[in-house]
């Protein structure tokens, strides 16, 4: 897929962000994931950012991409959520990464201003208070 053809829709990569921090959460909690048939079909293109979820495309910024690049390799087994911010930690920003994750996920919360995406806005919580120490 080109990258000149994928329309960025913010709704819709809100809601692919939803379904795949789902997937995450309930391979925290120890569920069989591979088995919850409600659950919608996810991929990944890392050489453009492209992520789509059935029959729906969206274009990833990088950080985006670094960060659905590596749910998607444990969305299937429990991982903790320290070992998710380190590897978030370890991509090189040219700055300061901790200030680029916190205005990335401070972005992603303040993009999520609906009731049926509060799992995300959960889950970049937990996220900023396991690499805080808050």
């Amino acid at each position: 897929m080109k990258k000149g053809i994928v329309r960025k829709d913010e709704r819709g990569e809100l809601q692919i962000f939803a379904a795949l921090f789902e997937r995450f959460l309930q391979a925290q909690d120890g569920e069989d994931v591979a088995s919850t048939s409600e659950l919608p079909q996810i991929s990944h293109d890392a050489a453009t950012g492209v992520v789509r979820v059935n029959d729906r495309s969206v274009l990833l910024s990088p950080v985006e991409s670094e960060l659905f690049a590596y749910l998607l390799m444990h969305c299937d087994r429990a991982c903790d959520t320290t070992e998710l911010v380190n590897v978030l930690m370890a991509v090189d920003y040219g700055g300061n990464p901790y200030g680029r994750l916190h205005t990335h996920l401070t972005r992603m919360r303040e993009r999520l201003n609906r009731q049926d995406e509060e799992i995300l806005v959960a889950a970049s919580d937990s996220l900023w208070q396991v690499k805080c120490g808050e």
